[in-house]
C-alpha cells in the first residue's frame, strides 16, 4: 500500500499480504503510529478504503470514549475523506504516476526472483528511502547554494536514511569467520540490487517530469449542461449497448472547473466522470431551432404562393401521368404458335424388314 503527502511529495510503503479490509485498518493503524493523523485523505473507491474509512468515521462518532479502540486518539481530529470520481483513475494521478514507477522499479530489478517476505520488506523499505531522498528543488553545482531539498527533510531534516554501501573499512577489526563471509556477500548483494533500484528511480523520474512539461491532450472538454443527454462510455460493452443518461447536477471541483457531473441513468443517479461522457450529435436544443427554422419557411411558402385553379391542377396531373408512362413503354410479348396435335398424328412409324418408313 502507497501513500505519499499531498503537500512533501513524501512517500509511505506498507507491504500487506492482501487487500481485505482488516489489512487496511491495520495499515492505517501503523501508519498513524509512526507519521502521525492526517488531516485529509484522498484515495479511490475501492472496497475495502471504503467500508475501512466507515469503520474508522463510526468509531470516532459512536466509540471514541472507548480507550481500546483504533481511533480514540482521533476523536479530537475528524479526518476528511474525499474519494475520485469512479471508473476515473486519472483523478488520482498525483499517486498513481509514483505507483507506476515503483512497480517498474521492482519488475526490472527483481524480476522473476523468489523472496521472502523479510526480504521483500527489506526492499520496499530501501525504496521507500530511495523515494524519498529525491531532490524536489534544483541541484545547483555552485557549491555555495544551498542543497537541495529533499521530501525526507520535511519528516527528518539532514537525515541520511542509509549505510555506507562498501563494508570493507570495518572488515579488518572484525573476525572473519564463515557465517559472516556469507552474510557479507548477501549484503553487497543487496547494496548492488539497491544502486540498480536508484538509478532507475532517477531514470524514470526525471523522464516523467520532462514529458509532463510538454505532453499534449488529444482530447477536448465537453461542457456539460444540467438536463444534458449523453451516452455513458462504459468498458467491456458493445457501443450501440452504451447506456443513455441525463445530467442531473454539476459537480464542480475546488478550482471551479467541472470534471465530474451526476447523471441518471434508469432508476440510477450516478455519479462519473466528464471523459465518460459522449454528447450526442443534436442536442435537444439544436433539434428545437432546426425544427423552427423548417415550419418557418414552410407557413411563408404556403402563404405566399397564389391559389391556383382546380383545372391547372388536373391539367398538370395528366401531364405528369403521361410522361411517366411513356417513359415505362413495354415491349409487347411474343405469341406462341398453337401446337396442332391431329398433325402429329400422321408421322407413324412402321417398321418392315429393319427399314424405317413412315
Amino acid at each position: 500500500m502507497l501513500i505519499t503527502c499531498l503537500v512533501t511529495r513524501a512517500v509511505h510503503l506498507e507491504l500487506v499480504p492482501d487487500n481485505s479490509t482488516i489489512t487496511y485498518l491495520m495499515a492505517m493503524k501503523r501508519y498513524f503510529g509512526r507519521r502521525g493523523v492526517p488531516k485529509s485523505i484522498l484515495c479511490d473507491n475501492a472496497p475495502a478504503f471504503k467500508l475501512g474509512n466507515k469503520m474508522i468515521n463510526d468509531e470516532i462518532r459512536n466509540s471514541h470514549h472507548e480507550s481500546q479502540t483504533l481511533t480514540t486518539f482521533l476523536a479530537a481530529r475528524e479526518i476528511e475523506l474525499k474519494y475520485i470520481t469512479p471508473l476515473s483513475p486519472w483523478q488520482g494521478g498525483i499517486y498513481e504516476r509514483i505507483v507506476g514507477i515503483i512497480k517498474n522499479q521492482f519488475y526490472k530489478t527483481i524480476s522473476k526472483e523468489e523472496l521472502s517476505y523479510v526480504e521483500l520488506e527489506t526492499v520496499l523499505i530501501e525504496v521507500e528511502a530511495a523515494v524519498n531522498s529525491r531532490p524536489i528543488t534544483k541541484n545547483s553545482a555552485n557549491p555555495d547554494d544551498p542543497i537541495a531539498l529533499r521530501p525526507i527533510d520535511f519528516l527528518i531534516p539532514n537525515v541520511c536514511l542509509t549505510i555506507p554501501d562498501n563494508s570493507n573499512a570495518i572488515q579488518e577489526i572484525t573476525t572473519e569467520g564463515q557465517v559472516e563471509k556469507l552474510t557479507r556477500e548477501y549484503q553487497n548483494g543487496l547494496n548492488k540490487l539497491y544502486l540498480k533500484l536508484w538509478d532507475i528511480w532517477n531514470t524514470q523520474y526525471l523522464l516523467n517530469l520532462k514529458e509532463s512539461k510538454t505532453k499534449r491532450h488529444n482530447y477536448t472538454s465537453i461542457k456539460p449542461k444540467k438536463g444534458q443527454l449523453v451516452l455513458i462510455h462504459t468498458e467491456n460493452m458493445a457501443r450501440h449497448k452504451w447506456p443513455i443518461a441525463q445530467i442531473t447536477k454539476l459537480d464542480p471541483s475546488a478550482d471551479g472547473k467541472i470534471r465530474s457531473v451526476f447523471v441518471k441513468c434508469g432508476k440510477k443517479e450516478l455519479k462519473r466522470s466528464i471523459r465518460h461522457l459522449i454528447p450526442l450529435e443534436v442536442g435537444e436544443e439544436e433539434m428545437d431551432h432546426q425544427e423552427t427554422d423548417k415550419t418557418i419557411p414552410e407557413d411563408d411558402s404556403i402563404l405566399s404562393q397564389p391559389q391556383k385553379s382546380n383545372t391547372e391542377t388536373k391539367i398538370k396531373n395528366l401531364e405528369s401521368t403521361e410522361t411517366i408512362q411513356n417513359t415505362r413503354e413495354r415491349i409487347p410479348r411474343k405469341a406462341k404458335q398453337p401446337i396442332d396435335y391431329n398433325r402429329m398424328n400422321e408421322g407413324i412409324f412402321r417398321f418392315a424388314g429393319g427399314n424405317v418408313e413412315e
